[in-house]
């Protein structure tokens, strides 16, 4: 706060996300107007989960989003 202060600087906040956000992301996603694959940084299907979780204990740090398959 002193920062803040000291600088004479303004902080906003928001509400975080919406359910109209999450079922616009969805549609979007789902049109193929935003690609989510360059974010997921690997995939293990549901049958190794517990190497997924595994994974990003180990990889954490250089992990931006696992996927665990359902299919």
């Amino acid at each position: 706060m002193y920062y803040l202060g000291e600088h004479e600087l303004n902080v906003f906040g928001s509400m975080m996300y919406k359910h109209e956000n999450y079922e616009e992301a969805v549609r979007l996603i789902s049109e193929g107007k935003i690609k989510t694959e360059p974010l997921l940084t690997r995939h293990f299907p549901f049958e190794q989960y517990l190497d997924a979780y595994k994974y990003i204990v180990k990889q954490g740090d250089e992990t931006m989003k696992v996927m665990i398959n359902l299919d």
